[in-house]
């Protein structure tokens, strides 16, 4: 189920992580649905399997990428899609347990070495900026349960996902990171390689609006330029910042935006040592209906999810592809029947007809784990001065210092004053950016309206109208400047008022562990652990 946050993130998120707003998602991993990684926690889990082991081979970790306005929840299947898939007999015990049954929990039922993660992240914002800050994320962990427990990494990715994935593989091998070594397998549902037909026609048609000599089409015009960077970027799948700040140098109402593709031919290198694959879908169960070739999935074509293009340098050669006839995009992600191809890759994984010869791949450059650099309190990666990642010992993985508690109490309680403090916030700026583009109009229809009226009436009376027309623009800028000053004083009052309840709340929760631990102590019982954050 996606949710409102979730969705704002993809169509305005790039303005919320520029704005600092509390509704913006930080990029964070998760052992299970709104649970954040805890390092020291993650490593006991995986030396625990390694000691059961009966071959000393390394662990597998599955991460799961979701798309864009998704979170780790879209991944859940629906409940009639594994209910009358039952092996031999067993139980759904995680069905009962409240334990989200998805890719991930499936995987480590099926192989009990198996651990898996999901991803959460903001959508909106450039791929690019988002494959930096995976990679440096992945980076921290391997360097974090390193060399206690050797790895082995597969991505599983739906849509966006899978850009990402390729974009964080990319500045992995520029940075010589470590977690690129050790990833075996990158598996794309529904990823457009080569872009959107759909953000290809919105762009198409912001053009067209942009060209109309009209005030109400160039507002609709600016309107939908407002749509996120990260939508933007799926016009032609683009992974690398270059790809993007080309076409940003130019303007974006040109026809060139829509049909010049700026993304360099041949300057992506798939990794010898991965085995690609890719999963697509169609809308129609026949295979060979003509609206499969027209619409693929119904948002991705279907040689895109390939990786095919008919333009020399872009196509990308996966090692095997499989089609799932009548899944839709978002299905892609909760099907029993996707599911039962991805067991066979990461499971048991087989030589298909399609599928190269491993030999063929290559091997990754020799990791010896015994030698990756590991500092037991805090790990820093950086790439440039705004994008820093931290994992501490006994904490969470942490992104542009925003810290997420060890305990989910406190994570919830913050969670909760914050998003009323960044819904104040988005509710101020739309209605100030609403105001604005209101008299916007108002102004241009009005003066419009003068300068015509100008042509009809005597020269003599000329002066007369343009005086009407000014001390009218005059009136109508300070009634609008009246409503947003009224706006900013009410936000701001509203933000202080969450911010008081949040100390509140704060100090009573902090008391009443306290004494919990106080009461604990006394009665020979071990208390509640007194956190200072």
């Amino acid at each position: 189920m996606v949710s409102a946050t979730s969705v704002l993130n993809g169509v305005i998120g790039d303005y919320l992580d520029a704005t600092q707003n509390e509704l913006a998602t930080p990029m964070m991993l998760l052992r299970h649905p709104d649970q954040p990684v805890n390092c020291s926690e993650l490593l006991g889990e995986l030396q625990q399997k390694r000691q059961s082991q009966q071959q000393s081979t390394p662990l597998p970790i599955s991460v799961l990428v979701h798309g864009l306005v998704c979170d780790e929840h879209s991944w859940a299947l629906d409940k009639g899609s594994y209910t009358n898939k039952n092996e031999s007999g067993s139980n759904f015990s995680m069905a009962t347990t409240g334990v989200q049954v998805d890719y991930g929990s499936l995987l480590e039922r099926d192989c009990p070495d198996m651990t898996a993660l999901y991803l959460r992240y903001n959508t909106g914002l450039h791929i690019s900026t988002n494959g930096k800050r995976l990679s440096e994320i992945l980076e921290a962990l391997v360097l974090q349960i390193s060399p206690s427990v050797p790895v082995q990494i597969t991505l599983i990715c739906h849509s966006m996902g899978g850009l990402l994935a390729r974009s964080a593989t990319q500045y992995a091998l520029r940075h010589d990171a470590s977690w690129i070594r050790a990833t075996t397998r990158i598996i794309f549902l529904g990823t457009p390689h080569q872009g959107s037909y759909w953000e290809c026609a919105g762009q198409l048609v912001t053009c067209a609006l942009d060209y109309v000599p009209l005030t109400a089409t160039r507002t609709v015009s600016k309107l939908a330029k407002l749509r996120s960077q990260g939508i933007q970027d799926l016009r032609y799948g683009y992974t690398l910042e270059e790809d993007w700040k080309e076409e940003e140098q130019g303007s974006s109402s040109t026809w060139s935006s829509w049909s010049q593709n700026s993304k360099q031919p041949g300057q992506e290198q798939l990794l010898d040592w991965v085995s690609y694959h890719a999963v697509t879908g169609t809308v129609m169960s026949d295979p060979e209906h003509p609206l499969n070739h027209l619409l693929g999935d119904g948002l991705v074509s279907k040689a895109s999810a390939e990786g095919r293009s008919a333009q020399p340098g872009y196509t990308l050669s996966f090692s095997s592809k499989r089609e799932f006839p009548g899944i839709h995009h978002n299905a892609l992600q909760k099907s029993w029947e996707v599911y039962e191809q991805l067991r066979e890759w990461i499971v048991t994984p087989s030589t298909t007809e399609e599928e190269e010869d491993p030999q063929d791949r290559g091997s990754p450059p020799k990791l010896d784990w015994t030698k990756v650099p590991c500092n037991s309190t805090t790990v820093q990666v950086v790439y440039n001065d705004q994008d820093e990642i931290e994992c501490t010992d006994n904490g969470f993985v942490i992104l542009n210092g925003k810290v997420d508690k060890k305990n989910k109490d406190e994570v919830d309680r913050i969670g909760t004053f914050a998003r009323c403090r960044g819904v104040t916030a988005l509710v101020q700026d739309a209605v100030d950016a609403g105001v604005s583009t209101v008299e916007h109009v108002q102004t241009n229809v009005t003066n419009e309206v003068y300068q015509a009226v100008t042509y009809v009436t005597p020269s003599f009376a000329t002066p007369v109208v343009r005086g009407v027309n000014k001390v009218h623009n005059g009136i109508v800028s300070s009634i609008y400047s009246t409503v947003k000053y009224v706006n900013y004083g009410t936000g701001e009052t509203v933000k202080c008022a969450f911010q008081t309840l949040d100390s509140v709340e704060s100090l009573t929760w902090r008391m009443s562990r306290y004494l919990g631990y106080i009461r604990g102590s006394r009665g020979g019982k071990q208390g509640n652990e007194v956190v200072v954050y």
